[in-house]
């Protein structure tokens, strides 16, 4: 890719903090996740919880872990 998505766990807004791994991992089908500049006037409430980087060494970094492996990146609904 020629991004890297780089994540702030602080950022994440959750409502149990100790479920952290399991909300960013399989995250809850009422929360969107988009990107927008930082300049954008959005039209909705948002929080932000990362920055859009140049490519590095992997597409996703939570704080200072790199997630390299694609099978650990999220998962994947049946076809």
């Amino acid at each position: 890719g020629d991004v890297t998505f780089r994540l702030e766990s602080a950022a994440i807004p959750i409502a149990a903090p100790s479920r952290l791994d399991d909300c960013i991992r399989w995250g809850d089908d009422y929360q969107l996740l988009f990107t927008a500049s930082a300049e954008e006037k959005l039209p909705v409430k948002a929080t932000r919880i990362g920055t859009v980087m140049p490519a590095d060494k992997t597409p996703l970094a939570l704080d200072d872990l790199m997630f390299t492996d694609a099978e650990t990146l999220g998962y994947q609904h049946g076809s």
